[in-house]
């Protein structure tokens, strides 16, 4: 049976993966074996954000919000 995907839920959220970090004190988090640092207001210092992540990009949430998009295809 085929049930369309609600407008609320985006396809990339529904098929990427899912996680959890501590941020550290350099408003930083580890993911896959590298660092990635959250441009935010203030620190976030101790603090979990999940993650969604797909080949191209992750996302980082805090409180259900999304505090940034890491492209992950200019890192180098």
């Amino acid at each position: 049976m085929f049930t369309p995907v609600s407008h609320k839920r985006k396809l990339d959220s529904a098929f990427s993966f899912k996680a959890t970090r501590k941020v550290d004190k350099c408003n930083a988090i580890q993911f896959e074996g590298e660092s990635y640092r959250l441009d935010t207001p203030t620190s976030l210092f101790r603090t979990t954000v999940d993650l969604e992540s797909t080949p191209f990009e992750i996302r980082a949430y805090h409180q259900g919000g999304l505090l940034q998009r890491i492209n992950r295809e200019n890192l180098n």
